[in-house]
């Protein structure tokens, strides 16, 4: 009947019984076999159709919708889904026929079998469908491999759930088919029409091991973890990343290790992309910077170690634009907070890294106050102040000092609060810069004992939460206050200059003398010359 439109159309009225012969025929010797049926119901699809392109359509024949529907209502999709999936029952060929009818009903990705299919099946099989009218057995190839990795993820446990959820649904189908065939036998008449439900197939069918994976973009996300060196088109991925980000971060409420845990592997994710990628950091809008940036914010020290690394590893990319942001006053309090040793760690190597690439950020640190908090802990006056942090700190101090625009401007703001003996230390080893943080010395006119060093420490400690409760908000003003340190040091002796300074006071003091009726001439027994030699001295 394919070369017939007018006999064809007696067939469709015919499909629901040729579709209850896949799974339920009475055969004798496999007659009709599978793949007659499965042919049966190609020519249905194939040649049961009218043109789209042709006009004047015949009576009763059939759009490419309305046969499709028909067969959806019989639940071919699953029919179909079942032969695929059983490779015990079914050869490899019949396997392959009933994948080309699923890709013959699913034209152009854009059908109702197509959406049913990708419910059934995962999104997984989405390129496979698009594809599967031509070649089949990739499909079938797909369904019989194992493998997991950032694109896919079809493990046996992904398998069985959807192996399990196709005899689910096509349970039901059966056992219409069973009643309908009986009823058919005895009266001519199927006990009662068939309706599939294809819309909400997908409420039904549950794959929980997948739902297990976090997936954004299409991307396995602990995946793309275990293999760090799979390429990934960041112009595809990174905007659902965002997304997903920004989602994940606002309904972060409690903190619960889970929602730590999957921000935690989205941030990796992104410094994998980052790290294999670096172009891709330099191209962060500011606002998405400032965003990575307030992570540091969060009650989740997961989340806060994540975001350190990621920041630090594109470090190199950023320090401009962080500078221009003035984005360290979200680091700088994760000083004084001594979550872990891990992050005062990190946070001393991400301020170190945008030094070293961004002068005008040690002009910040300065205004901020932080050379006030790197001294205390060089003192051990924070959680977690371990020798490591403290080296970590000492390096920082060394880098901060060592600028080449603004390396002078960080000596004086450290010597300032210490001692003018320090300016040599700070570029030494770091073991050298602590010990000399305990030891008595004395600089100019301030003494370095242990007296004036508990009284530093002290006007010190009680300045920085005041600091740190003002950096959010801070636009670039001076937070750190030098003069409450006038209650330690003395203010510094001016130095009289020589020339015209001399000049001035010489002539200021003569002016007084003639005021007072003294004589600014020689005095007896002192000739002019050495009259002269008094007054300049």
């Amino acid at each position: 009947c394919k070369d017939s439109i007018d006999s064809m159309k007696f067939v469709l009225a015919s499909a629901k019984w040729i579709i209850c012969m896949l799974h339920n025929s009475e055969r004798k010797k496999d007659i009709p076999s599978p793949k007659i049926v499965l042919n049966a119901l190609q020519a249905i699809i194939s040649n049961g159709v009218w043109p789209d392109n042709m006009d004047n359509p015949p009576p009763g024949a059939k759009t490419f919708k309305e046969v499709e529907t028909h067969l959806l209502d019989h639940g071919l999709p699953v029919l179909l889904s079942l032969i695929i999936c059983d490779e015990e029952k079914f050869v490899r060929e019949e396997r392959v026929l009933a994948a080309q009818l699923c890709g013959l009903l699913s034209v152009e990705s854009n059908t109702d079998t197509y959406r049913a299919l990708h419910c059934i099946f995962t999104w997984q099989v989405g390129r496979f469908l698009e594809e599967c009218e031509s070649k089949p057995q990739k499909f079938v190839e797909f369904f019989d491999e194992i493998k997991s990795d950032p694109r896919v993820y079809w493990t046996k446990e992904v398998r069985s759930d959807v192996i399990q959820g196709i005899k689910s649904e096509a349970k039901g189908l059966l056992q219409w088919q069973t009643s309908a065939l009986k009823s058919a036998r005895k009266t001519g008449e199927e006990h009662a029409p068939c309706k599939w439900d294809a819309k909400n197939v997908g409420k039904r069918i549950m794959h929980p091991n997948l739902a297990k994976q976090l997936c954004v973009g299409e991307i396995f996300v602990y995946e793309l973890i275990n293999f760090p060196h799979f390429q990934i088109d960041p112009e595809v991925y990174l905007p659902p990343l965002w997304v997903e980000l920004e989602r994940r971060n606002k309904s972060l409420s409690e903190g619960t290790k889970k929602e730590g845990k999957i921000i935690g592997a989205l941030i990796e994710s992104l410094q994998i992309v980052v790290q294999s990628l670096p172009h891709v950091a330099e191209a962060f809008e500011k606002e998405k910077l400032l965003f990575l940036y307030q992570l540091l914010d969060s009650k989740l020290l997961s989340v806060k170690k994540k975001t350190l690394e990621l920041l630090v590893a594109c470090a190199k990319e950023t320090a401009i634009s962080a500078a221009m942001g003035q984005l360290i006053r979200y680091c700088v309090p994760l000083l004084i907070q001594g979550d872990s040793e891990d992050i005062m760690g990190e946070s001393l190597q991400l301020l170190r890294e945008l030094i070293r690439r961004s002068s005008p950020v040690v002009e910040q640190m300065l205004n901020l106050g932080a050379h006030a908090i790197l001294i205390l802990i060089c003192f051990g006056r924070f959680k977690n102040c371990t020798k490591k942090v403290k080296k970590g700190t000492c390096h920082l101090i060394g880098a901060m000092c060592n600028d080449a625009t603004n390396g002078t401007l960080a000596s004086d703001g450290f010597c300032n609060i210490l001692t003018e003996g320090f300016r040599t230390k700070f570029l030494q080893k770091p073991e050298m810069l602590l010990a000399f943080f305990t030891e008595d010395h004395k600089a100019k006119e301030r003494e370095w004992n242990r007296t004036n060093r508990e009284l530093v420490i002290g006007i010190l400690g009680k300045q920085v939460p005041e600091m740190v409760a003002k950096m959010k908000d801070w636009r670039g003003e001076q937070l750190f206050h030098e003069e409450e340190l006038s209650k330690v040091w003395p203010k510094p002796v001016e130095e009289k200059s020589e020339g015209k300074d001399n000049t001035e006071i010489q002539s200021t003091t003569e002016q007084k003398e003639t005021e007072n009726g003294l004589q600014a001439g020689p005095s007896k027994g002192q000739s002019a010359k050495d009259s002269k030699v008094v007054g300049s001295a």
